[in-house]
């Protein structure tokens, strides 16, 4: 779409995902008094890393074997 190769695409993906858990939790630090409104943020980042891991894990074993194609 924006014409960048597959490997720019797919970490562009992954760095949105990390950059929007991390500006909720700085939203909810800021506008809400309970500290309590930063834990889904904090569980989503936590998820977005195991989740971004394993997916990046794909995706190069995908593009290895397109390689060797």
């Amino acid at each position: 779409m924006l014409g960048l190769d597959v490997s720019s695409s797919q970490t562009i993906c992954i760095e949105v995902g990390m950059q929007n858990s991390v500006l909720g939790v700085v939203l909810a630090t800021k506008h809400f008094g309970d500290p309590l409104t930063t834990v889904p943020c904090a569980v989503s980042s936590v998820c977005q890393s195991i989740f971004g891991s394993i997916l990046a894990g794909i995706w190069r074993h995908y593009v290895l074997a397109e390689m060797k194609d």
